[in-house]
């Protein structure tokens, strides 16, 4: 499931040309929230949820600073470079966080053929 929304976002950027970076991480934003409310609301037994001041403090601070920032800057860097370069770079982002979560977080890594 994560694969395919990380794949929509590319497409969603692919085909939003004219509107400006900060609008395109907007739309991609509201779309991955209502995407992972519908699938958390499917999936959790929602009763057993809840939520402290700080927890919304610091989903919110996640959310908006540190992915809605991430999101602006590579979006508009990615209008800068030739469409070649911008797939070479969008082949080693997956690659990357793999590599950093096994390193990080000592996550053992399972092949599957």
């Amino acid at each position: 499931m994560a694969g395919m929304l990380y794949a929509a976002i590319g497409l969603l950027n692919i085909s939003k040309k004219t509107i400006s970076s900060f609008d395109a991480t907007i739309l991609k934003m509201a779309a991955t929230i209502i995407v992972l409310l519908a699938y958390c609301m499917l999936t959790v037994y929602t009763k057993s949820l809840t939520f402290s001041t700080i927890t919304v403090i610091l989903l919110l601070v996640l959310g908006i600073f540190h992915t809605v920032t991430a999101y602006c800057i590579y979006f508009c860097w990615m209008k800068n470079l030739k469409s070649q370069n911008v797939t070479i770079f969008s082949y080693f982002d997956p690659i990357l966080a793999v590599v950093i979560s096994a390193v990080r977080t000592d996550e053992r890594m399972v092949f599957l053929i």
